[in-house]
């Protein structure tokens, strides 16, 4: 048992065997098969042992990366360790000698080990904190995995081609058997989600990771609503949305609507945009328009820079008429006083 009082271990979240995340998360087998088939929470996370080239014997099992609350497994670079760093660590620390004294300890554990065991756990790597890890399932030695049986199911014996087609039948309906009762009906999920409104206040509905759970599950059976009569006999619905992953709980009237607020203002801003852009075309595409170039479409850009490249020509044509009218009456100035000084020179004679 661990002591409460201690600093806890992994607040950045922990890799745990599948086994071992079922009974830390409080669930069942069957919601962990669902998790990982279907409708998997935004905090965890499933791979294998065997997809990351993790040694033996860790390639042989399933693990769960848990994500703290309210957090989200965004991908490697948001985790402490990788599986295959966590697997490697578990395998050269789980089987040292943790009874040592710390000094003859930390002179056998390398120091690769040890700087993974203090970005995973948060702690420095002692026997101490090594065992309480060990404790907690936050790690896993080769020899405990070893003496534990995996739970995969291998392929029928061949015995003969009338057995093999009977096993491989057989094995196929099981698999069907199971496949439909991982995911619940469509009433066992309308139940779940008006015993779980009916728990929480109404504030929580967003962030309630149940609710999160029961919308993934009817985003695959494709549900939109789930209707039921609320206090003062009003009929409510918990509705998801259609246009992001959201989901909220309102009154259903008959001209229930099937997008969030935050859907329904971005449709309204678009439709105004599109009203304005249509009202203002022509100012749009000017040459000397101040619409920036990032908020014009495609077929706006191109009439734009046609527009401003015959603007750039006319301009260049009238500065080539502009210079022939000025280099002519540059000439005729020069001519006029040629004929002044011969006209000087004549009186002075």
């Amino acid at each position: 048992m661990t002591n409460p009082t201690e600093d806890p271990l992994c607040r950045r979240g922990r890799w745990m065997l599948l086994d071992d995340a079922t009974d830390y998360l409080g669930s069942s087998p069957k919601q962990m098969r669902v998790f990982k088939n279907q409708a998997c929470p935004p905090h965890l996370h499933f791979e294998h042992g065997a997809k990351v080239s993790a040694p033996a014997p860790f390639h042989r099992f399933q693990f769960v990366f848990i994500s703290p609350p309210d957090t989200v497994c965004q991908g490697e670079d948001q985790w402490s360790l990788t599986l295959a760093q966590w697997s490697h660590m578990c395998h050269h620390l789980g089987n040292l000698d943790l009874d040592m004294d710390e000094q003859s300890f930390m002179s056998s554990c390398a120091k690769k080990d040890s700087a993974m065991f203090e970005e995973y756990t948060g702690h420095p790597a002692t026997p101490s904190n090594i065992k309480r890890a060990l404790e907690e399932k936050l790690m896993k030695s080769s020899k405990h995995l070893e003496s534990s049986p995996t739970k995969r199911v291998g392929r029928p014996k061949k015995n003969g081609n009338n057995n093999q087609a009977a096993a491989t039948t057989k094995t196929t309906t099981t698999t069907t058997s199971t496949r439909k009762s991982i995911m619940p009906s469509e009433k066992a999920i309308n139940k779940d989600v008006i015993k779980r409104l009916g728990e929480i206040k109404p504030l929580n509905v967003a962030s309630d990771p149940a609710l999160k759970e029961l919308a993934g599950m009817m985003r695959l059976k494709k549900m939109d609503t789930v209707c039921f009569v609320g206090d003062n006999n009003r009929n409510m619905a918990f509705a998801l949305c259609q246009s992001c992953d959201s989901h909220r709980l309102c009154r259903m009237t008959p001209n229930h609507c099937s997008h969030c607020r935050q859907c329904q203002l971005n449709n309204s801003k678009e439709t105004q945009l599109q009203i304005r852009r249509k009202r203002n075309a022509d100012n749009r595409v000017a040459a000397d328009s101040t619409v920036p170039l990032s908020s014009l479409l495609s077929d706006e850009l191109k009439t734009r820079g046609q527009n401003m490249k015959r603007a750039r020509d006319v301009k260049a044509l009238a500065l080539k008429r502009i210079k022939k009218k000025l280099m002519k009456k540059d000439k005729q100035l020069k001519q006029m006083s040629i004929e002044m000084k011969k006209n000087v020179t004549v009186c002075i004679l």
